[in-house]
């Protein structure tokens, strides 16, 4: 699913065909989801402070994503928000204040949007 959905949000988010990073961006992914089963046992939920290999691979996969993430946000800013992808109303989007989102603010909502788990970091 995650090679038929990847491209779709893509699009919606970035207005960009992800080309390289479609493959890290799947590999972290499938890495996180995979590694999501190991952060319970029956019955009990294992914090996310606990140093287990799961919520270290689950933390790498999101650092991945991250830096994908955070990549395009400095791309777009630089480009001055041009676009009518999800990004780009973000990037313009201001409170009654006139104050903007915060990139890390843009990350969390991209990664709420786009991939649904991943907001949390562990």
């Amino acid at each position: 699913m995650t090679n038929l959905t990847l491209p779709i949000i893509a699009e919606a988010l970035f207005s960009a065909q992800m080309g390289d990073r479609a493959d890290e961006v799947r590999a972290a992914l499938q890495t996180f989801s995979s590694n999501s089963s190991t952060r319970s046992i029956p019955g009990c939920l294992i914090p996310g402070w606990l140093p287990t290999l799961g919520h270290w691979r689950a933390r790498q996969a999101i650092q991945r994503l991250d830096s994908i993430i955070y990549r395009l946000i400095h791309e777009r800013r630089s480009r001055n928000a041009e676009g009518s992808d999800l990004l780009s109303m973000l990037l313009r989007a201001q409170d009654d204040a006139g104050h903007q989102l915060t990139d890390r603010e843009l990350r969390d909502e991209v990664m709420t949007v786009s991939w649904p788990g991943t907001k949390r970091r562990l």
